[in-house]
């Protein structure tokens, strides 16, 4: 699964290289394996979440990451 997620992330960081931009990655995942979340974070991930995930939570994950408060409804 590791080298999946570092396909897919290289993939969006080949995306932003040149233009300056950096699009933050959030894992959504149904796995909570021991381990999970440092694969996904070496892998170049920025955060990981796993589901059941709360509005709030993912509000606050976003807000994190792009620094400005989502609008939830």
């Amino acid at each position: 699964a590791s080298d999946v997620y570092k396909r897919q992330t290289r993939c969006i960081r080949d995306q932003e290289e040149g233009d300056g931009t950096r699009t933050p990655i959030i894992a959504l995942t149904a796995d909570a394996l021991v381990g999970d979340r440092e694969r996904c974070i070496d892998s170049g991930m920025d955060d990981y979440m796993t589901k059941p995930v709360r509005a709030a939570q993912l509000a606050a994950a976003v807000q994190r990451w792009v620094g400005s408060e989502p609008v939830l409804g």
